[in-house]
């Protein structure tokens, strides 16, 4: 019984596709994804965009557009420092997601955005006509907005994402 055993665990040693010279080498790879790696590469120019964004935000939210969100009383919820910093880690972590986006699809692909702050903006200009410009033009449908509220945080997800794409296409030199 014993001798079958170890027949059977010998076998099922040896008939393994992988050895683990080939289970190394592949662990080996997971560091240099493409994915993880732009992430790396996209994270300070990330950091650096977000803190722009979070006062670019402020100024195009908070001052510039402000009296026209007091038109529309009823629609807000009130003002507190905890909406403030959720509204800022939201546009910090978009900088990020955004110049990762950027550098993944800038890398690997190349093509039209691949290299130069004209490539980059015009990457930036598709990611908000692809997430910021139907998510705002949608809630304005449903939701008691001013228009140029809605003009606003459409400006506001502008520059958050230009500012991303410009920095990490700057900082990498893409």
């Amino acid at each position: 019984m014993l001798a079958k055993v170890g027949a059977a665990d010998r076998y099922l040693r040896t008939a393994s596709p992988f050895s683990r010279r080939d289970f190394q080498r592949v662990c080996g790879r997971i560091k240099a994804v493409p994915a993880l790696k732009s992430f790396q590469l996209a994270l300070l120019p990330g950091v650096i965009a977000g803190v722009i964004s979070i006062f670019t935000s402020w100024l195009l939210m908070g001052v510039i557009f402000y009296r026209h969100q007091q038109q529309t009383p009823d629609t807000w919820r009130p003002e507190n420092k905890s909406s403030f910093a959720f509204s800022a880690v939201i546009h910090f972590l978009a900088c990020i997601v955004i110049a990762t986006l950027f550098l993944l699809v800038g890398r690997i692909y190349g093509g039209v955005f691949g290299g130069g702050i004209e490539r980059a903006c015009a990457f930036a200009v598709l990611i908000w006509l692809a997430m910021a410009v139907p998510l705002a033009l949608d809630a304005a449908v449903y939701i008691k907005l001013h228009p140029l509220v809605v003009l606003g945080q459409l400006f506001d997800w502008l520059t958050t994402s230009i500012l991303a794409c410009v920095l990490a296409a700057w900082w990498r030199d893409t």
